[in-house]
């Protein structure tokens, strides 16, 4: 049975909160209940303050199933041998929250608040309503302690209409949609709160109706709350006092929230009582005016976009993302068609590393699943964006060629694209020099070459993504991975080399390039960038080089093979995205990091010789049993992956982290590439039998170890980075030892650099 933290009789029967009572109300409470609030970093006291806030908004039988529906629906996810919960646990805090009406108006509160703004203006909108209610300063509790409240109740929303709702009010403004600006000003905190006090005391009926003005994002928030919790009759105009929109209800026939949507900067007072004719002897009419505020535009980290723009559903998210610049793209169907037949069929080149392709390529390529090229690209692409299966036999066709034709066809797509765009940046689209004067690119449309650039990525990206059930996408999010074509378009000179070797098709593909250790290049490769869709929110490299899970803004995203350990080419990389956060031993986390690895970590002084020696004891060992386990700091989780011999109880344990795992392995394998006709004949080899599992190739004078290893074996190989090197091993399965040979050595002749290290070593699979 579902416990609530605090008893009814603590809270007053009347909307206002007597602080006093209230203090001296003594909480009956268990200690398994504080351990959840405890676990998920929640004050208790400042649940109960939340709760006693909360009595000012009641509910409607219509927000109350709306939230009880919403519970219902969370999921979660365990890790491999339950070590971990990905989602809102059966125990999570949340599912107590709703035993009190006031515990189920504060979550359907706080639980919205998230979905309508980021960082920490909900927090701050919970603190000005609790000024609104008059507490002494000593009992209000700090933005920061809202802060992890609001932060306990994000997520349980994300897979409901209701952020879905607050879109469609957005697009009920006649000058939506645009390009979201950064810069772009947002109503304050104070007047918001004000507004929000206003539509709770409607819900008791202490007030009869209430007009908010302000602009498009927080009115429209403001109408999505009021409707999906507190089912009030509404209407929206616009300043010329055009009626957008009107619900009312059969109990009432009077506008309770009138909303007018203003483009100009607020300047008149929050709040204001008007001498209207009241509808009761209680009841005023209030209006209250959403100022701007300029203090929440700047982040200590630069331009940061704290408010959302609800989310768009699958059946129409680029119409609604990009707007008119996709009716315009739509415009020329046969090109744009032809141009993602094309990408798919450079994309299956890129994956089968034909002949044309740099072998280069193999460094950043970390998606190999069937749904990522060829026809599996062309339905995954369409699957999620049902608008674009108009262009399928544009499609099929653009994919019906040679590489060397796609790549010619595809350039030439992307011109026709360009003609019909006629943007300052398609002007001089396809040369490969930087033009500072793309710095005055006009942001207030879409360009639609780089519309392609975003679809092509977003297809890519979502291919080895699994999702909730009726999560959407926010609008944000296609920004955010629009901007970031954006700049590679116009920063395109850094990207020179890897351009000259596959054309623009390079554009499409997020390339993020860095420096190890050692001063080498090498590139960042991360599948949490998906999340950026969902969250509309950036995602900062630094969280997530060493990520296998990780949470933000109420969603918890997740690499598979935390849950199933598994080296298939189908698996590799993909990561599942669920509301809620990370739980460990009942205690609530947002980040997992890969554990470094200890017993086989090779430093920069030790020796070749050891380096080969170590490859060669992990595969020839015999793993057959892995353990999860997992260590506790002040900021984080780190995980790893305990490899054992146990048929030999003297052989080292082996310590590798899940992520480097995945990483690894995406370089090494998919590779080769093998019909099982017509494959080459290798002349001059010669093959030598060292053990059951260890075989010596030599051919044109150069050697190449063979090993045939378990899956836990190839783990260990892949732990960590160290091991390998891209042209030195090679990964195959099915593949034919012709194809395979022919593979690593090209793979070596064009990647390796360096003749420190000339190894190679093709590792084959146990059914081999």
């Amino acid at each position: 049975m579902t416990q609530s933290l605090a008893n009814r009789n603590v809270f007053p029967q009347q909307g206002s909160v007597e602080w006093g009572r209230l203090l001296s109300s003594i909480v009956e409470v268990s200690v398994g209940m504080l351990s959840r609030y405890a676990a998920g970093g929640v004050d208790s006291y400042t649940a109960i303050v939340g709760q006693a806030l909360c009595n000012n908004f009641t509910l409607a039988p219509l927000g109350r199933r709306h939230v009880e529906e919403a519970l219902k629906g969370l999921t979660y996810f365990k890790s491999y041998e339950d070590v971990f919960w990905f989602g809102f646990g059966i125990n999570h805090l949340v599912r107590s929250l709703v035993a009190t009406e006031q515990g189920a108006s504060c979550l359907a509160l706080c639980g919205a608040l998230s979905e309508c703004y980021h960082g920490s203006v909900p927090a701050e909108l919970m603190a000005e309503m609790a000024r609104n209610s008059q507490a002494p300063d000593e009992l209000r509790p700090s933005v920061l302690q809202w802060n992890a409240l609001i932060k306990a109740c994000a997520g349980v929303f994300s897979c409901t209409p209701f952020p879905t709702r607050i879109h469609y009010f957005m697009t009920l403004c006649p000058t939506y949609p645009v390009p979201l600006d950064a810069d772009r000003l947002i109503s304050s905190p104070e007047s918001v709160a004000e507004a929000l006090w206003s539509i709770g005391k409607i819900s008791r009926g202490e007030l009869a109706s209430v007009t908010v003005i302000g602009r498009i994002e927080a009115a429209a928030y403001l109408a999505a709350i009021a409707e999906w919790f507190f089912d009030l009759s509404i209407e929206i105009r616009d300043e010329g006092e055009t009626l957008l929109y009107s619900r009312t209800q059969h109990r009432t026939d009077h506008i309770q929230l009138s909303i007018v949507f203003q483009s100009q900067p607020a300047t008149l007072p929050s709040s204001s009582v008007h001498s209207l004719p009241p509808l009761s002897l209680q009841t005023v009419d209030r209006t209250y005016v959403l100022r701007d505020c300029e203090d929440m535009l700047r982040h200590e980290n630069g331009l940061h976009q704290i408010y959302r723009s609800g989310r768009i559903e699958w059946k129409h998210a680029l119409s609604s993302a990009f707007g008119s610049d996709l009716k315009k793209l739509l415009t020329v169907p046969r090109a744009f068609g032809l141009a993602l037949g094309n990408a798919a069929r450079i994309l299956r080149a890129i994956v089968d590393l034909e002949d044309d392709i740099p072998c280069e390529i193999s460094k950043w390529n970390e998606v190999y699943c069937d749904s990522s090229h060829g026809e599996g690209f062309i339905e995954n692409t369409i699957s999620w964006f049902p608008e674009l299966g108009g262009l399928r036999t544009y499609m099929e066709e653009g994919l019906r060629v040679s590489y060397a034709h796609a790549k010619t066809m595809y350039e030439a797509n992307l011109s026709q694209i360009g003609l019909a765009c006629l943007c300052s940046l398609c002007k001089d689209v396809w040369t490969d020099e930087e033009d500072d004067r793309y710095a005055d690119y006009d942001d207030d449309r879409y360009c639609c070459v780089v519309i392609v650039d975003t679809i092509i990525d977003l297809a890519r990206c979502l291919s080895i993504t699994g999702l909730s059930e009726n999560l959407n996408p926010t609008r944000r999010g296609f920004e955010l991975f629009y901007n970031h074509h954006l700049n590679t378009r116009i920063k395109r000179s850094s990207l020179r080399d890897l351009y000259h070797g596959i054309g623009p098709i390079l554009f499409s593909l997020r390339i993020q390039r860095s420096v190890d250790d050692n001063g080498d290049q090498t590139y960042m490769k991360s599948s949490f960038r998906i999340l950026e869709l969902f969250t509309g929110q950036n995602i900062e490299i630094a969280r997530v080089q060493d990520a296998t899970a990780m949470c933000d803004a109420g969603l918890c995203a997740h690499l598979n093979i935390l849950r199933e350990l598994s080296d298939s080419g189908q698996n590799l990389g993909r990561i599942t995205i669920v509301p809620g956060r990370i739980e460990f031993k009942a205690k609530v986390y947002d980040h997992i990091g890969d554990s470094a690895s200890n017993s086989f970590r090779f430093d920069d002084g030790t020796s070749l010789l050891n380096r080969r020696t170590r490859i060669d004891k992990i595969l020839s060992s015999n793993y057959d049993h892995v353990t999860m386990l997992a260590k506790e700091s002040v900021d984080q989780l780190t995980v790893w992956f305990a490899l054992k011999d146990t048929t030999n109880p003297s052989a080292e344990t082996m310590k590798v982290g899940p992520r480097s795992v995945a990483t690894s392995l995406s370089e090494i394998r998919g590779l080769v590439v093998c019909k099982r006709r017509q494959c080459p004949t290798i002349q001059d080899m010669v093959l030598t039998d060292i053990s059951a599992t260890y075989q010596k190739v030599h051919i044109y004078g150069k050697d190449i170890d063979v090993f045939r290893s378990s899956k836990l074996s190839r783990f260990a190989l892949c732990g960590s980075p160290n091991n390998i090197g891209a042209g030195r091993i090679l990964l195959v399965d099915q593949e034919c030892f012709s194809c395979s040979i022919k593979t690593i050595l090209r793979l070596h002749n064009e990647i390796v650099s360096d003749n420190s290290d000339d190894r190679m070593v093709l590792v084959l699979g146990p059914s081999r």
